[in-house]
């Protein structure tokens, strides 16, 4: 006798198996459409900071957000294909509790509003965390949607407690929402079934049935529970009960160096760090300091983090920061400054470009979290560094600026992606090339040496990955090139994955201009520097033709005979290897362009000075190119000003 197998039961085995497969389809399926809207979106971006009537406008936003919903949707459903399938992993990253709370928090506040309700929110004490903060957001911000959806009237009540022990932090959160009983006693019953059974239960709260089914199962997967509570005509009560470890464990094994010429000085103020486990080592010179920074990253062990003195052998530290900013891979290093709380240049260290200023005053919190940030595992506001980079949106005119000029390759080999790359650069100022594929991008940065790189991890001939690993490996300071991953994909995985090629940072598709204006903030920081030297520092040349009188011509004449031939003394000097020269001669010009009051010159000279007697010089190209076009904006001013 012949059984027909179309008609036996699905075994439990088959049916894991079929959840798997569905959850690598949905994946699959969700890189796909990330792929093809990432030319809808990015056009619609373009297209409304057009001139359009208001009607177009209102038009192109409404597409806009239809399309945000979508990409909404899809990116849950497959979430939480992939819990039920375990495929799904979870992040574990210092974060700060309080902004990931807020952050889930503050923005629904115009939801609740536009149903009349009031929404009050008790947060508890900031605290470091070690866990998954997009995801934690995820759930907060979930549970607060659902309890706006099920409200029928008067408030929402979310409370935060935090009771911080030994090795971890217990969060209790509870969302109440005022409305009819049914609805918690329906959401009750539902969220401890099969997740079949669940999402026909939840069906009949609309989008809930999604959400919270995802909301539920990823705070398991994070070792917590979620309840809820209903009593007749009390509305519902959500609650969040989870256990989340301290930060303190990122610090252990931490390699940081401190930069200054007399050891131990410091050791009170960085006993926090010390005590947590952090291996704080400590070079006495500017020399030494590069060679402890080489030899580490040479041993696959790099340093963390860079904590200056106020000056090392008569250098400042503003100096110091410049010159290892401008060595070929420590552009993004991060660095901090130690001072006394009294030191009159403290509040101008501050807004100097420093990720911190440490001072005896200091607490032991504060101190970790300033490590944190400038190791890159958390953001300047508290976040994970994955989550947002906190900065305020940048218009197109200061990105314009910022960016001006600035080198940067598309490696994409779909048509459409490279046209929405190429006018988003485009807008704010960088100059772009195109490569096909993987092959491409390596032989274009080997003979062109980019200023960054937008890599498609997904291309003929070499993918992105192996494109990006035979970059590293290429002579000279081309290896070190910023490269930022262009995927369709989401997930941990991905991320890690272009980690390991040697990616720098990621940009999910579909690509908005805002993302990408921060991330060329984050990872081409020179570009942002110069800037600031432009707009912060007018010359004087008015004043000193004022003052002159008719002898402004002579002063005029002698200056600009004088200058070129000191900028090309400058180049043979820098070509001989011959710093103590090449300091001198920026000396010299850096003196006469004072005189004449070009500041702005004068600075630049002075900064080029400092390095050449630091020997840190891996930028001078980009220095003397700054000062060459300085002086010409100068000799062109001067002419203007003589008639």
């Amino acid at each position: 006798m012949q059984t027909d197998d179309r008609n036996s039961p699905p075994t439990a085995e088959a049916g894991d198996l079929t959840t798997v497969a569905m959850g690598s389809l949905l994946a699959d399926m969700n890189h796909d459409i990330r792929t093809s809207m990432n030319g809808i979106v990015g056009m619609l971006e373009l297209l409304l900071e057009t001139d359009l009537t208001d009607a177009q406008h209102e038009y192109a936003r409404v597409a806009q957000n239809s399309v945000d919903t979508l990409l909404e949707v899809i990116e849950r459903i497959v979430d939480l294909s992939l819990l039920e399938s375990n495929q799904f992993s979870l992040t574990r990253t210092p974060f700060d509790l309080l902004s990931v709370l807020q952050a889930a928090c503050e923005d629904k506040r115009p939801a609740a509003a536009e149903k009349g309700l009031r929404l009050t929110v008790h947060y508890p004490q900031s605290a470091l965390l070690v866990g998954d903060p997009a995801r934690l957001r995820q759930v907060v911000g979930i549970l607060v949607n659902t309890a706006i959806r099920v409200a029928d009237h008067g408030d929402i009540a979310v409370r935060h407690e935090l009771d911080l022990g030994d090795r971890a932090g217990k969060l209790r959160m509870a969302v109440h929402a005022s409305g009819p009983s049914e609805a918690g006693a329906q959401l009750t019953a539902a969220l401890n079934q099969p997740l079949r059974t669940c999402m026909a239960a939840l069906k009949m709260h609309g989008k809930n049935a999604v959400e919270l089914a995802l909301c539920v199962r990823l705070a398991r997967l994070m070792g917590g529970s979620i309840s809820v509570e209903s009593a007749p005509r009390l509305g519902a009560s959500f609650r969040l009960l989870l256990d989340i470890p301290h930060a303190a464990g990122a610090i252990a094994g931490m390699r940081i160096l401190l930069l200054d010429e007399h050891a131990g000085r410091w050791d009170a103020t960085l006993a926090p760090l010390a005590e947590a486990g952090a291996r704080i080592e400590h070079a006495g010179s500017f020399a030494a300091g590069m060679q402890a920074l080489s030899q580490a990253a040479a041993q696959g062990a790099p340093y963390a983090l860079l904590l200056l003195a106020p000056a090392v052998q008569g250098i400042d530290a503003d100096t110091l920061r410049t010159a290892v900013h401008g060595e070929p891979g420590y552009a993004r290093l991060g660095i901090g400054v130690l001072m006394n709380a009294d030191a009159p240049e403290k509040d101008r260290i501050r807004a100097s470009g420093f990720g911190a200023v440490i001072t005896e005053e200091t607490t032991a919190e504060q101190l970790m979290h300033a490590a944190l940030r400038l190791a890159g595992l958390i953001t300047e506001h508290g976040g994970a560094l994955q989550a947002s980079t906190g900065t305020p949106p940048m218009d197109s005119a200061s990105a314009a600026t910022m960016f001006e000029g600035q080198r940067v390759l598309v490696a994409d080999d779909n048509p459409v992606n490279q046209q929405v790359a190429i006018r988003m650069l485009e807008k704010i100022g960088c100059r772009t090339d195109v490569a096909r594929n993987g092959q491409e991008a390596v032989d274009m940065q080997r003979d062109g040496a980019y200023d960054l790189i937008l890599m498609d991890c997904d291309m003929p001939l070499l993918d992105g990955y192996q494109a990006t690993s035979l970059i590293r490996r290429l002579d000279g300071p081309v290896k070190h090139v910023p490269v930022i991953a262009l995927t369709a994909c989401t997930t941990q995985d991905e991320r890690d994955r272009c980690a390991a090629a040697g990616m720098n940072d990621f940009l999910s598709k579909p690509i908005r201009p805002q993302t990408l204006k921060d991330m060329l903030t984050r990872w081409m920081p020179r570009a942002e520097v110069a800037e600031t030297h432009s707009a912060a520092v007018d010359d004087e040349l008015d004043m000193v033709r004022e003052m002159f009188g008719t002898d402004f011509a002579e002063l005029a004449a002698l200056y600009r005979n004088d200058s070129p031939p000191r900028i090309a003394a400058m180049r043979a000097a820098h070509a001989a290897g011959d710093h103590a020269l090449l300091a001198k001669v920026s000396h010299a010009l850096s003196g006469s362009s004072a005189s004449i009051g070009a500041t702005a010159l004068s600075l630049l000279c002075r900064e080029l000075e400092n390095a050449a007697k630091a020997g840190a010089l891996g930028d001078f190209a980009a220095r003397l190119g700054g000062i060459e076009a300085e002086y010409r904006r100068v000799s062109a001013k001067i002419q203007s000003l003589l008639g």
